[in-house]
């Protein structure tokens, strides 16, 4: 079974997702707010109706783990929301990469505008939407969000990933050792 999170890719910057947005149509855009905010994978969004969306959750049925995840919109996911035309309860929200047209062509839309936005390329590690996932991913451990809650987040189960999600740097550990009582002799 595949990993999760492959040791070969890496998240983006805030830089670079605005580079990505800034080459991507309006409905792009959304999609790859909701997949930096949410973490959830392109088959799922895919696949996600606005019935499913409210004031302050979403409930979406990810595929790849056969469970039910619900999670919560923040504000930059709200923002794109209040933007975005909403359709009937039953409507896609993102009818333009919905179950009609295959995975692999949202996909390569994705890398199209990732090659747009100059950071795709055929030796670069970042391989596609599923980055998105790592960068929120990442962004949540940096900004110390316990690693139980990322990886409820993501849906992972997985304990052996801890080092692929979370790369803990030096000054990491440094402000982790600096935060314990202080006893000097």
């Amino acid at each position: 079974m595949k990993s999760p999170i492959s040791l070969s890719q890496k998240g983006f910057t805030k830089r670079e997702i605005e580079r990505l947005l800034a080459v991507a149509p309006m409905e792009s855009k959304c999609l790859v707010i909701f997949g930096l905010y949410s973490g959830l994978r392109l088959g799922d969004l895919r696949s996600l109706r606005w019935r499913n969306i409210s004031e302050d959750s979403m409930t979406v049925k990810v595929e790849k783990l056969r469970s039910i995840a619900h999670i919560p919109i923040g504000k930059a996911l709200k923002s794109c929301i209040a933007k975005m035309h909403r359709g009937r309860p039953n409507d896609l929200v993102f009818p333009f990469y919905g179950k009609s047209s295959g995975l692999g062509e949202a996909q390569g839309q994705f890398l199209e505008f990732l090659k747009l936005a100059k950071l795709g390329g055929p030796r670069n590690s970042r391989t596609g939407f599923r980055n998105l996932r790592l960068t929120f991913a990442q962004w949540l451990c940096r900004a110390g969000t316990p690693l139980s809650v990322c990886m409820d987040l993501l849906g992972i189960r997985d304990q052996s990933i801890r080092k692929r999600l979370s790369p803990l740097s030096l000054e990491m550990k440094r402000n982790a050792i600096d935060s314990v009582p202080k006893i000097y002799i």
